[in-house]
């Protein structure tokens, strides 16, 4: 008898092999939902990230023209309804008039707005047309005449942008800006 004792304490018994599996599967599952939400929160932040990145770049490249602008005008609900485009134009290369001390202004005027066919933000200058983001939906601007609270040299920049992750899901962000007007 002392024999049999001592070997079945060498094996596990089913009931013990079914419950380690059990609790190995409760585990795999606990750690696999935890993965599957770290994966989910990473491409969150990864797109978020971008569209950030993509607005500022916007927001900077259009707020570097105004800064240096001139007569400028907003169209509203152009080229489709819920955006808008804006027209100026730029100090010419050499910038001042020698003669007259006066500055002098490029003839081709600037136009930033979404071609409505391709949802693409172009500034176009001229017979030259510059791509300037994909990821915005809509643009929006206000000057003062527009908005009380800003002030006379004021413009407010508003981007609505979107980007679908690589799991087909839409994000979508909101940015403003106000730039001073130097001219």
């Amino acid at each position: 008898m002392d024999i049999s004792i001592s070997m079945r304490k060498k094996y596990f018994t089913l009931v013990e092999t079914l419950m380690s599996a059990a609790i190995l599967a409760v585990l795999g599952g606990i750690l696999s939902a935890a993965f599957i939400q770290m994966h989910s929160l990473f491409e969150t932040n990864s797109v978020l990230a971008v569209l950030q990145a993509e607005g500022r770049r916007v927001v900077r490249k259009i707020s570097y023209d105004l800064r240096q602008a001139g007569n400028i005008s907003i169209v509203k609900d152009s080229p489709f309804p819920g955006t808008d485009s804006i027209s100026y134009y730029l100090l010419s290369v050499p910038g001042f008039d020698n003669v007259t001390d006066s500055p002098v202004w490029n003839p081709d005027k600037v136009t930033v707005c979404l071609n409505g066919s391709s949802g693409a933000l172009l500034r176009s200058q001229g017979n030259s047309t510059l791509y300037l983001s994909g990821e915005v939906k809509s643009i929006n601007f206000s000057n003062h005449a527009l908005d009380s609270s800003l002030y006379l040299n004021e413009l407010r920049l508003a981007l609505s942008l979107e980007k679908k992750s690589s799991a087909g899901k839409l994000y979508r962000m909101n940015m403003t800006s106000v730039i001073n007007i130097r001219n």
